[in-house]
């Protein structure tokens, strides 16, 4: 099943101060900004055998937490450290350290850090020492997902952080669309740790030839640059996502120098390493292809992107900015909602269905903005009761008959109620969409990335979508926390 991983996260006990102070792993949620997290043998004492124990951190500020390790050791290859990404060993794996292997300093993207370690019934050892914070959190990227793509045609420049793995879980490891067996060399295998802080981009050919290119050359490259390149077609996306599809070309970085990417060792730029470089792929005009690219170390940088080869590029592709796309059950219905930040030549969109979320059918037209260079909002309702998961996409159609597939979601209308709130990026309305049963209340607070409430309201959530004029908001990001009954659920938007 496909999983949508969105910038929420249940919680309680928010944006409270708490005295520092230190934590003995055990199973459980700790919510703090500050502390020194141990190991279950605490300060003084090795851990024992046969452990097995989740703990999770999260933040009381707003921010995202924190883990600075100053001291690590665990029996090398036995016992391990996960840490992931959020509340749960749900969320995508940041790694798995043993040994003398310390982890470092580990940022979350959402406000929670989970911990599982686990050790068998020999040796042990000194375990670890950490100091949790909390700091400020990274800005999302608009093309961490693979269903909405950053467009390349020339060489370019584009920027990277610490931005996650997006909203949806694109990728799993060592398996057929993401092996640890490069598919075209003898060099290192693609993304070994899922697609850590992704940037996706696609490429159209506009003239046969070679593709080669190169990211971070001459000096440029920050970090690890590991990246995979995908065939596209209107399938790619889910065809990725359920392992189907495997890469033609991809490269788990051997040196953190020279750049990465495809070349011939004629055209490889000067000080690039042959570990960073995949062989040269023959392409056809009207082709497209899609490139995860992962910036595993989590830096903050301007990656140029360079292109070598005889093949030429299009740049007729994506011309519509698609900033976010959720759904919401509501009396049975599905109410689906959707935005972009601008439109060029967009004729409009067709709302697609599937029951298994391969195979999809059309169940209706919204008409698009043509050309706009402002934000515009989209509503559909799903009127069919389907008592199953249903996945969407949608399908938007250019003037002059071109096609482009934006993202894959689903919606199960049996889980509990929830908000979902949008757009991710807005200029003065927000809307909550809840759904539709009787005699339930959301507290809508809103906060800045500093802890200052800036809107409180009570809200019926059982009047479907409401939307809120947030005008006098100025820039920046916010984290909205609503609460609908014992339920809390958090998310990060922007306000241009």
């Amino acid at each position: 099943m496909r999983k949508i991983y969105i910038t929420l996260i249940w919680c309680t006990l928010l944006f409270t101060k708490m005295i520092a102070q230190t934590y003995t792993m055990a199973n459980g949620t700790v919510n703090t900004c500050s502390g020194t997290f141990y190991d279950a043998g605490g300060s003084g004492s090795n851990y024992s055998n046969n452990s097995s124990i989740t703990e999770t951190f999260c933040s009381t500020s707003g921010n995202c937490i924190r883990a600075a390790f100053s001291s690590f050791s665990t029996q090398n290859g036995v016992d391990y450290l996960y840490i992931y990404d959020g509340p749960t060993v749900d969320y995508p794996e940041i790694g798995a350290y043993s040994g003398g292997t310390s982890p470092g300093t580990i940022t979350s993207t959402n406000g929670c850090l989970t911990f599982y370690f686990t050790s068998n019934g020999s040796t042990t050892g000194s375990g670890w020492t950490a100091t949790i914070s909390c700091t400020s959190c990274p800005s999302p990227s608009s093309y961490a997902d693979c269903g909405s793509p950053l467009p390349i045609c020339a060489a370019s420049n584009f920027s990277i952080s610490a931005n996650g793995a997006g909203n949806i879980s694109d990728l799993g490891e060592c398996t057929v669309s993401n092996p640890c067996t490069n598919p075209a060399s003898a060099n290192g295998g693609c993304l070994m740790t899922d697609e850590i802080n992704a940037t996706w981009i696609l490429l159209k050919i506009q003239a046969s030839g070679t593709l080669e290119f190169s990211f971070g050359a001459l000096g440029t490259q920050a970090g690890y640059y590991d990246w995979a390149l995908w065939l596209y077609s209107a399938g790619a996306c889910s065809n990725i996502a359920l392992n189907t599809l495997a890469p033609l070309r991809c490269n788990y970085n051997g040196v953190t120098t020279g750049g990465t990417g495809i070349a011939t060792v004629a055209n490889r730029p000067s000080g690039g390493d042959a570990s960073n470089y995949e062989p040269a792929l023959n392409v056809t005009a009207g082709q497209q292809y899609l490139i995860c690219f992962s910036n595993f170390s989590g830096v903050t940088a301007t990656v140029p992107m360079a292109f070598y080869g005889t093949a030429t590029l299009d740049c007729s592709i994506l011309p519509v900015e698609l900033l976010d796309f959720g759904a919401i059950c509501n009396n049975g219905n599905v109410s689906l909602f959707w935005s972009t930040a601008s439109e060029t030549n967009n004729e409009g969109f067709t709302i697609e269905r599937s029951v298994d979320g391969i195979n999809f059918i059309s169940i209706g037209i919204i008409n698009g903005q043509g050309n706009s260079s402002i934000m515009h909002t989209y509503q559909f309702v799903d009127h069919e009761i389907i008592n199953v998961i249903r996945y969407y996409r949608l399908k938007q159609t250019d003037t002059d008959g071109g096609v482009a597939y934006h993202k894959v979601i689903y919606v199960d209308c049996n889980e509990s109620p929830k908000v979902e709130i949008f757009p991710a990026l807005f200029e003065d309305h927000l809307s909550f969409a809840f759904p539709g049963e009787e005699n339930i209340q959301a507290m809508i607070k809103i906060y800045s990335t500093t802890g200052q409430l800036v809107f409180d309201k009570l809200i019926d959530s059982n009047k479907g979508v409401i939307t809120e004029n947030l005008s006098s908001l100025t820039s920046g990001v916010y984290i909205i926390k609503a609460l609908i009954g014992d339920k809390c659920i958090l998310k990060k938007v922007i306000k241009n």
